[in-house]
C-alpha cells in the first residue's frame, strides 16, 4: 500500500519499494534436516517516516506457512542509521523486537 508520498528522509531506502520474491530458497540449521522454502518480502509506505515490511515463506510444494514477518524500518536522521522493529509469527506464536 502506497498513499502520500514518501518522507524525505526513506530516500535512501526508496529502491527497496515493492514486492521482492524468491523460488527454491534452501535452509538449514544444525539441529534441523535442510528444508526448502519460497519467499515475498514486501516494503510499502503510508507517507509517515518509515517503509513497513511484510515477509512471508512458504512449504514450496504444500504451500503451507512456514514464517511470517511484519515491521517497519526507519532511518534515526540524527546519526544517519536504520532503525528496524519487526513481529515474528511461528507457527501461531508471536515475538515483538
Amino acid at each position: 500500500m502506497e498513499t502520500g508520498s514518501l518522507h524525505g528522509s526513506l530516500k535512501p531506502l526508496s529502491f527497496l519499494i515493492g514486492k521482492w520474491s524468491s523460488i527454491s530458497g534452501k535452509g538449514s540449521y544444525p539441529t534441523i534436516q535442510p528444508f526448502n522454502f519460497d519467499t515475498e518480502l514486501e516494503f510499502s509506505f503510508i507517507g509517515q517516516p518509515m517503509l513497513n515490511y511484510k515477509w512471508s515463506s512458504w512449504h514450496p510444494i504444500r504451500r503451507t506457512p512456514m514464517h511470517q514477518e511484519s515491521g517497519f524500518l526507519r532511518i534515526k536522521p540524527e546519526i544517519g542509521v536504520v532503525e528496524e522493529k519487526l513481529i515474528t509469527l511461528i507457527k501461531k506464536d508471536y515475538n515483538v523486537q
